[in-house]
């Protein structure tokens, strides 16, 4: 070998050794670095003309595994997803049914407040104080039910606007993976470029489920799970308008995505005109309930398809908001819909078997709809009593609801019975079943009182309850409990009631004897009723993860507590195999990618020595050339 040749093959091992000193030394002062991935050079022996020249050095890559990384961005997005659930149950858990260690608040407390006042009322139905605690108690039982329900839907309304932000952000992280991608392009890549794509790749892989295809220039193609194409060439731009509002009605929009030139860069919403591509179906929720199924089964101008949401995707956090909004937040307003419409039956079937003490003079129905009567299934007879001053019977209308095809044909059977003492009607102004009393020959108002006897109404119904009706508790003669919106959460007691607790009903129409008769102010039969109306078992419908059964409010209110309870822990159950999965993959990542100190300082010393050897090479070719030339001298 020559000396040029000898200079050039030291020179060359001399520039590589330093060029893998500075990436060691790199590795060593990013050790700690978030995302760093460890470097190495590549080295290759330059050979001509068969003969080796020395060493050049090649592209310094990174030291990855792709396929770990891919499985930990699958992971990454089960993680996210499962997070946003377990924290959605942690805020129902905390925010309705009370902490584990607060027994003495939520609806649970409320209701069991109730049955114990209800019960010691039965027993001292003359104590007005007790009347009073009880009319408040069902006021708040009633309100924090009310309560619960909004709740659900703030609840609703804040996954929506997350969502939102979701979208936003994932929008953000495609636009800077499209410009790494152009950076790529335009320096040929390298190894940092690399490193921070696979950053913003984890952070949208957080938010939205995705897979990869790696180019052959050093691009990457992002796509969703199911394929759809969110960066090409250019990326794909989410948009996403959360409600105003937030409701068990609301319709909310689609998920779409349209490409650059179909946005306004000024509003970033799509230009007028505009078609995306759906992502995530617009509708109400994700799985429709039989009132739903019934709608879109009647109404020509709504499909199921309008109403139901889908979405493709089976992790990441937008995944687990849509989750959130659209299944688990209407299932629980769907079980808390079904509390109220138990509780609203059992308290409203008591207290209309009964009347407040004095009688009335006159009744007004809460019921103003009667579309389900022609349908349902009548049978039996109730009873209207129209007494005097005295306690005597003035008129006794028997009702036959077989008989009774109409609510005007109810008027018309109590107008034939009631003669001079007075009048039934249906309010023009709302349609409500009223029955108004005259006087007697003393100036005495006549007194009405009623008996439901063996009557049945019961109205087809969707879902079906198979509930029954007494003749009052179908018309609401004697309603405790009214609607004051649009939900059946939406209740409260009866104004005149919360006003005077004086008008709890507390006595019964006796029929067994020849004469009708009414209990006097010590009757606590009606009050009783009352109080067992929260042990009386009624057929609940199918909500959620709680089937179609028979038990008691405040059964069903246990069973919903224990359900929510247990995909609480569920969740969390989840999060947590989830997460240790992912540190588990992270583990083996930074096995494989991470800077080991040791390692990187034992080749410090080796590329030293490399550069050293090179160096002292180099010296000794260069006093073998002075040699020379001082011989030619």
């Amino acid at each position: 070998m020559s000396l040029s040749a000898t200079l050039n093959t030291a020179l060359s091992g001399l520039s590589v050794a330093q060029l893998a000193l500075s990436v060691t030394a790199n590795n060593v002062a990013n050790a700690n670095t978030d995302g760093y991935t460890r470097k190495q050079l590549n080295q290759a022996t330059n050979v001509l003309d068969g003969q080796s020249q020395g060493v050049r050095s090649a592209d310094t890559t990174r030291v990855v595994d792709q396929f770990l990384n891919g499985e930990l961005r699958r992971q990454t997005s089960s993680l996210a997803m499962n997070a946003e659930l377990g924290e959605a149950f942690a805020r129902i858990e905390l925010g309705l049914f009370g902490s584990p260690g607060n027994a003495d608040r939520g609806l649970a407390a409320q209701l069991s407040t109730l049955t114990a006042g209800l019960e010691q009322l039965a027993n001292e139905p003359e104590s007005r104080a007790l009347r009073t605690s009880v009319v408040g108690t069902i006021q708040d039982t009633l309100r924090q039910l009310t309560q619960d329900a909004t709740t659900v839907q703030q609840l609703r309304a804040d996954a929506d606007r997350e969502i939102g932000r979701t979208v936003q952000a994932i929008n953000g992280d495609l636009a800077e993976l499209h410009t790494l991608n152009r950076e790529i392009t335009r320096t040929g890549g390298t190894a940092d470029l690399a490193d921070r794509r696979d950053q913003v790749l984890e952070q949208l892989a957080e938010k939205i489920e995705i897979s990869i295809y790696q180019k052959d220039n050093g691009t990457i193609a992002v796509y969703t799970s199911g394929g759809h194409a969110l960066l090409e060439s250019a990326p794909s731009v989410l948009h996403y308008t959360p409600s105003s509002s937030v409701s068990d009605t609301t319709q909310f929009g689609a998920i779409s995505t349209f490409t650059p030139n179909q946005i306004d860069p000024g509003t970033g919403a799509p230009l007028v005109g505009a078609v995306g591509d759906v992502l995530v179906t617009g509708g109400r929720r994700a799985v429709l309930t039989p009132e739903l199924q019934a709608l879109a089964a009647s109404d020509p101008a709504i499909s199921e398809a309008d109403l139901r949401i889908t979405s493709p995707f089976r992790g990441g956090a937008l995944q687990g908001l849509l989750e959130v909004r659209d299944r688990v937040l209407p299932e629980l307003g769907d079980q808390l819909d079904e509390t109220a419409r138990m509780l609203t039956f059992a308290l409203n079937a008591a207290h209309n078997s009964a009347m407040p003490h004095p009688l009335p003079t006159l009744v007004d129905g809460t019921r103003q709809d009667f579309t389900d009567y022609a349908t349902a299934t009548r049978s039996g007879t109730a009873s209207l009593v129209a007494l005097d001053s005295a306690g005597a019977v003035a008129a006794n209308v028997t009702i036959d609801l077989a008989a009774a095809g109409t609510p005007a044909d109810v008027v018309t059977q109590i107008n034939a019975q009631l003669g001079g003492t007075g009048t039934a009607a249906l309010d023009p102004a709302d349609g409500s079943l009223q029955v108004t009393l005259g006087v007697d020959g003393t100036g005495s108002a006549y007194r009405l009182a009623w008996d439901e006897g063996d009557s049945s109404i019961a109205p087809a119904s969707v879902p079906d309850r198979g509930w029954s009706y007494g003749f009052a508790h179908y018309f609401g003669l004697n309603d405790l409990v009214v609607s004051t919106g649009g939900r059946s959460t939406d209740l409260a007691v009866r104004s005149d009631i919360a006003a005077d607790s004086g008008l709890l009903a507390n006595v019964v129409l006796d029929r067994s004897g020849p004469t009708p008769t009414v209990g006097g102010a010590g009757d606590k039969r009606g009050l009783q009723a009352l109080a067992g109306a929260l042990d009386r078992e009624i057929q609940s419908a199918a909500r959620g993860g709680l089937p179609a059964s028979r038990g008691t409010v405040s059964g069903y209110l246990g069973n919903l507590t224990s359900l929510v309870a247990s995909q609480s822990a569920q969740a969390a159950n989840r999060e947590a195999a989830d997460r240790s999965m992912v540190e588990d993959l992270q583990f083996r990542q930074g096995s494989i990618s991470g800077v080991n100190l040791d390692e990187e300082m034992s080749k410090l010393v080796l590329y030293q020595q490399a550069y050293s050897v090179s160096a002292r090479l180099i010296s000794i070719t260069n006093e073998l050339f002075g040699e020379l030339v001082n011989m030619t001298r």
